[in-house]
């Protein structure tokens, strides 16, 4: 199945009333990486997804990558589920870190982590090694997810690893989603000693210490976008939730209450005057972010899906 063209999803915006807060413009070492011309410019456009993939979470589903022969542009094809997973706090015994696990354990080796990391899924031959360095120096001067795992290290520092620790991302806001998303450490991370509480929301995505298990995310959460591409939105702005006021009367003249899913999507990808065009402008990311939202739109619907860009 491909995917339609996105002008076809950007009409179904109703009048153009859909209102979200603008992206910030992105950190100045990021925009140099997608801008400045020459071979490191170059190579990180190729690349993007790679390095996209080694800072948080993993992308589930089987990308196709044998319809890149070099015959015609580029494409990416997703095959089968569309999930994300995300693991423990802390690696199990005798294993290594990864993603998300590299903000907590063992910081001091943290590059040559992520590098060995990525390449249990791919090869790093490629991989330049300062421009991992530059991601994660900016990711942590900006984003409040990172912000939120280094505080968890340090508490797990204190508290001792012995100690049964959970840091749980909330999944509700109390902000109106149509005039801010930019939460702070505090909004989207709490950790949390002991046993769960009967209180935590069942989407809330609850990290263990070290239980050796994945779990998976729900398209609904706020971290999913921040999680998946931190760097089309490295200072963590929400992605789609439930509960975002659509604020205004539709045709029928019936009250909408929230914005839905496509409308959230075909926002975030309209070039509009004021906002910076990172997302429009990260090449194959961009093409892996709208298979991801076109399968996350459609899966309400049960259906299983091959989808291209």
């Amino acid at each position: 199945m491909a995917i339609r063209p996105t002008c076809v999803i950007i009409a179904k915006l109703i009048c153009g009333k859909v209102k979200l807060p603008l992206l910030r413009a992105p950190p100045t070492s990021l925009l140099k990486l997608l801008y400045n011309k020459g071979e490191m410019r170059n190579h990180f456009r190729e690349f993007i997804r790679a390095y996209n993939m080694m800072l948080f979470t993993s992308l589930g589903g089987k990308v196709n990558n044998s319809i890149n022969n070099g015959a015609g542009p580029y494409l990416f094809q997703l095959c089968g589920e569309n999930y994300h997973l995300i693991g423990d706090m802390l690696p199990g015994p005798g294993k290594n870190p990864a993603f998300l696990q590299l903000y907590i354990h063992d910081t001091a080796n943290e590059i040559s982590n992520r590098m060995a990391a990525y390449g249990r899924t791919g090869s790093t031959e490629k991989i330049k090694r300062q421009i991992v360095e530059i991601l994660k120096n900016m990711l942590d001067a900006n984003s409040c997810y990172v912000g939120a795992f280094r505080s968890a290290r340090e508490r797990l520092e204190v508290s001792g690893a012995g100690r049964r620790m959970r840091l749980v991302l909330a999944s509700g806001r109390s902000t109106d989603g149509r005039t801010y998303n930019l939460p702070t450490e505090n909004d989207v991370a709490a950790l949390i000693p002991g046993d769960f509480e009967k209180s935590m929301e069942n989407r809330d995505i609850i990290l263990e210490s070290s239980t050796g298990k994945l779990q998976r995310i729900s398209e609904l959460h706020p971290a999913y976008l921040p999680s998946q591409y931190p760097l089309l939105v490295p200072f963590g702005e929400d992605g789609f939730r439930l509960g975002i006021d659509i604020g205004f009367l539709d045709k029928k003249g019936r009250k909408r209450k929230t914005i839905t899913m496509r409308e959230f999507f075909a926002f975030r990808i309209q070039e509009r005057f004021g906002e910076s065009p990172i997302i429009l402008m990260s090449g194959r990311l961009f093409q892996q972010l709208l298979v991801d939202a076109y399968t996350k739109i459609e899966s309400n619907r049960h259906y299983k899906k091959t989808a291209v860009f």
